[in-house]
């Protein structure tokens, strides 16, 4: 009973950081982050002929010829570093409780996940795009965690269009102006998975559009 009590009492977002740190300590406390990694990961191609004198992949074979969809989801629970899991789940805990508290727990778990799916999507379509001779990893949840970002600028400006905003004002520009500085660094930083942020942030903001400008049933949140 008591675990169940507690268990109802953590939030989405405190529920996604738990299961994301006990991916990443399991992950590293049994030696598991190479075959997590391989097997779990975001991925354009994800195999072919390795030419060892030019050091390119032929023959390749990409994640939608081997059906591996599963990626797009799981890669947004793997970690690459301890710094990589930290700043992750303080953005997370940082915007997912204010954004949860505003549309309800089923709606945010859906922006999360469809923003990290959405996210992990467009990072495999540009690596096979724009590196195709190459096998590309990409984990971590900063796309979802960008889409979540979206979706309270969005929401913020339903709230300010709405006269909403009167008692309770969500102060968006910085915000705004942080998702504009790490898209920049994104862009310098080769380790960086760029597209990954582009695509949850897009469709992070598209839903959280459709739920409010597109959609009545939130006209009180």
């Amino acid at each position: 009973m008591d675990y169940i009590r507690y268990n109802q009492s953590l939030s989405i977002t405190q529920k996604l950081i738990i299961i994301n740190v006990l991916i990443y300590a399991v992950m590293y406390l049994f030696n598991l982050e190479s075959f997590f990694i391989r097997n779990f990961s975001s991925i354009g191609v994800v195999s072919g002929t390795y030419n060892k004198f030019t050091g390119e992949v032929i023959n390749q074979v990409t994640i939608f010829e081997t059906n591996q969809y599963y990626r797009f989801l799981t890669a947004n629970y793997l970690h690459g570093s301890l710094m990589h899991i930290m700043f992750n789940m303080m953005a997370l805990y940082n915007l997912g409780e204010l954004v949860e508290s505003l549309i309800g727990r089923f709606r945010f778990f859906i922006i999360y996940t469809i923003s990290g799916i959405g996210g992990a999507l467009l990072s495999s379509i540009m690596n096979i795009l724009l590196r195709p001779t190459e096998i590309v990893y990409s984990v971590g949840a900063s796309g979802a965690v960008f889409g979540v970002a979206g979706s309270l600028v969005v929401l913020a400006l339903y709230r300010k269009n709405k006269g909403m905003d009167l008692f309770y004002r969500i102060n968006y520009q910085p915000l705004v102006f942080m998702l504009f500085l790490n898209l920049l660094m994104g862009q310098m930083v080769s380790r960086i998975d760029n597209w990954g942020h582009i695509g949850g942030l897009l469709v992070g903001c598209l839903i959280a559009y459709i739920y409010t400008f597109g959609h009545k049933a939130l006209d009180n949140f």
